[in-house]
């Protein structure tokens, strides 16, 4: 009878250690699941603050620029100078 429950102990014990590095695994897996929800938290929040910038930029309250070649601003159409030396060179806008 003693054999028997020592060699359940024994098994117990074993199990017991294979559950806690299995809880071991399960906590690191945690902690990078929660690194990498975090990092894409960040990248969502920052898509945001740009939509929301790009929102205030196209209602009319400031210089439209996102969908404007070189950033320039919505407004009478003009010819564009460009310097590339002794000359300018005009560029249609």
């Amino acid at each position: 009878m003693r054999d028997q429950l020592e060699s359940r102990l024994a098994e117990l014990r074993q199990e017991y250690q294979l559950g806690e590095g299995q809880l071991r695994k399960l906590v690191e897996q945690e902690a990078g699941l929660r690194e990498t929800l975090l990092r894409i938290s960040g990248a969502m929040q920052m898509l945001q603050e740009l939509l929301s910038s790009d929102e205030e930029t196209t209602d009319g309250s400031g210089p439209q620029t996102a969908d404007r070649p070189n950033g320039a601003t919505k407004g009478p159409s003009r010819p564009q100078t460009e310097t590339t030396g002794p000359e300018a060179v005009k560029v249609p806008s």
